[in-house]
């Protein structure tokens, strides 16, 4: 089981080559539009459970999000990060240090 996180241009060939690979792949990205495409690549959304959160900006790319939401996104993690074999974290945010 592998488990990413962020579905940008990174997370999308992670979650292609770990699923060429055989395994079964969950995927997490603040930006919910992300899901059809993780979706469609054979993955399993994860979601977060924060209503009312979009979490795109500008070009498409993730804004950083408020405290409650990373709250909830920790929350979320905590109970799918034990359930993996291999976390592959690939979100950054533009113009933030990696």
């Amino acid at each position: 089981k592998v488990f990413v996180i962020g579905t940008g241009v990174a997370g999308l060939s992670a979650i292609a080559t770990a699923h060429a690979l055989g395994a079964k792949v969950y995927a997490n990205d603040v930006r919910d539009a992300a899901r059809e495409q993780v979706q469609s690549m054979g993955a399993e959304f994860i979601p977060v459970d924060a209503t009312g959160v979009a979490g795109e900006g500008v070009g498409g790319y993730a804004t950083e999000m408020g405290l409650e939401y990373k709250k909830a996104q920790l929350a979320t993690y905590a109970q799918v990060v034990k359930e993996m074999d291999v976390v592959i974290a690939t979100a950054m945010l533009p113009s933030h240090a990696a």
